[in-house]
This record gives structure tokens, C-alpha cells and sequence, in this order.
């Protein structure tokens, strides 16, 4: 994969993911710049100024939708350039900053590991310290794939019960705190927020939930017509099932599929509290971020994770201003290109 450029043409957009991957992508990466933007961590005013820049630079990229498509593996598995020169999105921001060598590093050598496992890459490392962008928010810019070892919290707790970015979605109003009494069958013992269908006391099929194999408490969050709007990738709901969160006994919920027959493994753990807080929110992904800050990067318990590398020498890498200064050209020429395509193309 040498000599890569990045940037696709006009003729690679036929070689992009299909429109509900990308409309995916799109909401996935909107949710990581909310979290990030509510991140109130206080920089120096030039790797402030950067990470500004960057962020806005994701959203141009977002945008734009040229995202990169996995042609090697049938399941979702990231890429950081694909076949065509796209780059996912720290791919895309790394290349703006002039990082060409480290894009073509990981490309050629990695180009299938997620961020979290790349957190062993100490050019990486130094290039988000300089960038005031933190491994965790740059592991966040990542969609989640459904073969991953490691998982995000909104994958379990937030988005298979209606992503407010998808216009389908049915908003939760409630979520039944419930006691499983038998395999399928679980008793509502207390109700946050408000439901029209449902009472105290009542009795619920439950298909399958995330937890321990063990669990005996499950959070079911539900609309206020009682329904649920399950969007996730898994099994089919049949009509008056539901799908729930389990709850261990020491009062956290498990994103752990002891519980469910898929083979996905995600072993995040949140205080049960703080998912029914954020479900009820009006963004259930950045509240639960707000609550469970350290929670929000992936899990690496009894994961394939690599451990972050320590930046050894502040030399190692361009530093802050050097970035800053690449950047602000790279911005510049590509606004200068879209304003003038036709003047551009005839030279």
C-alpha cells in the first residue's frame, strides 16, 4: 500500500458502504463530538485552538459521507484507509495535520485494529497529547462493529432502544425496574418515568437481555405507549416481548451476553442508576458520558485491548504548534479548492 493518498475521488463514492452503514457512520460520529465538545478538560490556547479545528474538520467529514468500505471482511470491521484511499476518521484528521507517514504506517501495517488496540502506536499517542484530543475521545470517533471484543456502553445501554439520531426511533419514556421470576417471565417492581400501559405488579416476556447468565433484576425501558423500538442488529422481537438490561447484585448493569445467544462479548460495566438516567435523558449517550466518564472507553477486561503507550519525548512528535500551523494550511487549501473547482480542474 505504498505511496497512498487519501482523499477519494469522485469515482470511489460507488464503492461506498451502502446508505444505512453510512447513515450510521454519520450518527455515530455526530454522538462522539457531543461528547466531546461537553468535554470540559482545560488546554493550552494553541492545542485548544487545534483540537477546535479538528473537530470542526470532523464534522466537514462527516458531511461529506466519504467514509471507507471493508471489502476483505463480510462483518463490520473498521479499516483505517480502505482500498480506494479513504480514511476513517482519525485517519482523515491525522492526514489533515500532515501525519501522512503514521496514516501509512498503521494502513499498511494495521489497518484493521480498532483505535483502542492502535493505543500502543507512540506516534499516535503523542499525536492526540498535541492535538488535546484524549485516546478515550478518539476511541469514541469509532463506530462500534458488531464483531468487536470490546465494547462502548451506548452499544448495550443507549442505542438498541431508539438512537435519537434515526428517524424510526420511539422515544423512551420509562424504564420498568423488574424482577425475573421464571426463564422469560419478569414482575415490574418499580417504574421510572411514565408509561401509559404499564403498572407495578404486572408481568412482562422477556426475549433475552444483556447480563449475566445469573441475573435476576432487569431494566426493560419502554415508549409511553408501552412498546419498545429495538434497532440493534439481534434477534427479532415477537409481538408483547421485550428486551431488557440485566442487573447484577451489586447493582450494575452488565453489557456482558451471558444472557443472549449472539457472539459479540461486551463486558462494560455501568451503575444501573446512571443507564436509567440517561435513557430518560434527551441524548442517552452523552448523558451516560456525563455520568460515566471513565466508563465510556472501552472495557478491556478479558479483551484482545493493548494498554495506551507512555509518550517517551515531548520531540517525538511535531508538538502542538507545528500541528496547529499544518493544519491551518491543509484548512485553507481546501477551502480555497472548493471555492474554485472548475479553475482548478482546467489547469
Amino acid at each position: 500500500m505504498a505511496g497512498l493518498t487519501y482523499g477519494p475521488t469522485h469515482s470511489a463514492s460507488r464503492h461506498l458502504p451502502n446508505a444505512f452503514e453510512r447513515a450510521r457512520i454519520h450518527a455515530h460520529i455526530a454522538r462522539a463530538q457531543r461528547v466531546a465538545n461537553a468535554n470540559t478538560t482545560e488546554h493550552d490556547p494553541t492545542r485548544a485552538l487545534v483540537r477546535a479545528l479538528l473537530l470542526q474538520a470532523l464534522t466537514e467529514y462527516r458531511e461529506e459521507g466519504l467514509f471507507p468500505h471493508n471489502h476483505l471482511h463480510a462483518a463490520r470491521t473498521p479499516v483505517f484507509v480502505d482500498a480506494h484511499g479513504s480514511p476513517c476518521a482519525v485517519g482523515h484528521l491525522l492526514a489533515l495535520t500532515g501525519q501522512h507517514a503514521l496514516v501509512e504506517h498503521i494502513a499498511t501495517q494495521r489497518n484493521y485494529d480498532t483505535i483502542a488496540q492502535l493505543a500502543d502506536e507512540p506516534a499516535l499517542v503523542a499525536w492526540l497529547e498535541d492535538a488535546g484530543i484524549s485516546l478515550a475521545e478518539a476511541a469514541l470517533i469509532q463506530p462500534g462493529y458488531s464483531n468487536q471484543v470490546c465494547g462502548q456502553p451506548d452499544q448495550c445501554f443507549c442505542q438498541p432502544y431508539g438512537d435519537r439520531d434515526a428517524a424510526s426511533s420511539r422515544t423512551v419514556t420509562a424504564v420498568l425496574d423488574c424482577t425475573m421470576t421464571s426463564a422469560d417471565v419478569a414482575r415490574i417492581d418499580r417504574i421510572h418515568g411514565s408509561t401509559q400501559t404499564h403498572a407495578v405488579g404486572g408481568l412482562l416476556t422477556i426475549a433475552y437481555f444483556r447480563g449475566e447468565a445469573s441475573t435476576t433484576r432487569v431494566l426493560v425501558p419502554v415508549a409511553e405507549d408501552g412498546a419498545q423500538s429495538v434497532t440493534w442488529m439481534g434477534p427479532t422481537l415477537l409481538p408483547g416481548s421485550y428486551m431488557g438490561i440485566g442487573v447484577q447484585a451489586d447493582g450494575m448493569a452488565s453489557c456482558s451476553t451471558q444472557g443472549l445467544n449472539v457472539s459479540t462479548q461486551l463486558v462494560t460495566r455501568v451503575r444501573a442508576e446512571s443507564v436509567t438516567t440517561a435513557l430518560l435523558s434527551t441524548n442517552c449517550y452523552t448523558r451516560l458520558a456525563a455520568l460515566e466518564p471513565e466508563s465510556m472507553t472501552r472495557q478491556c477486561a478479558g479483551c484482545a485491548c493493548s494498554a495506551p503507550a507512555q509518550r517517551l519525548n515531548a520531540s517525538e512528535s511535531a508538538g502542538s504548534l507545528a500541528l496547529l500551523l499544518t493544519l491551518v494550511g491543509a484548512l485553507s487549501a481546501r477551502k480555497w479548492l472548493a471555492r474554485t473547482p472548475r479553475a482548478h480542474a482546467t489547469r
